[in-house]
């Protein structure tokens, strides 16, 4: 199966953030490994995912949406999450300049809870 993606893009009305993102996502992004890289973000935890950015070490999915709530906004970053015992992302996440967010999966059903729950989704261009 393709991988496929679609952009997230925030406007001043909307009030989606990456933790909207995370929350559709959902139990499969909490039961798996991330790998974070590249963050610049701002919040009570940002120190935090700013250290596990630079150590290039993967967390557990519990952790990674536990720091992500006491982050305001963040600004750009990469997120990839790996199932267990898999050495392949099954899903990446770019923040790009905190308003776009690139989410790419091979999951065909978390691309379409993606584009119901947000308002201006559209197809990845590759």
């Amino acid at each position: 199966m393709q991988t496929r993606g679609v952009t997230n893009y925030l406007s001043n009305e909307d009030k989606t953030d990456f933790k909207e993102i995370l929350n559709v996502i959902g139990e499969a992004g909490k039961q798996s490994m991330w790998k974070i890289s590249d963050v610049d973000c701002f919040g009570e935890a940002s120190e935090v995912l700013h250290q596990i950015s630079d150590e290039t070490e993967k967390i557990s999915g519990e952790d990674f949406y536990n720091i992500v709530s006491g982050v305001y906004q963040i600004i750009e970053g990469y997120f990839e999450a790996y199932k267990l015992n898999e050495t392949e992302s099954w899903i990446l996440i770019r923040s790009i300049r905190g308003y776009e967010f690139d989410i790419e999966t091979k999951d065909e059903k978390l691309l379409k809870d993606i584009r119901n729950s947000f308002k201006d989704v559209r197809d990845l261009v590759y």
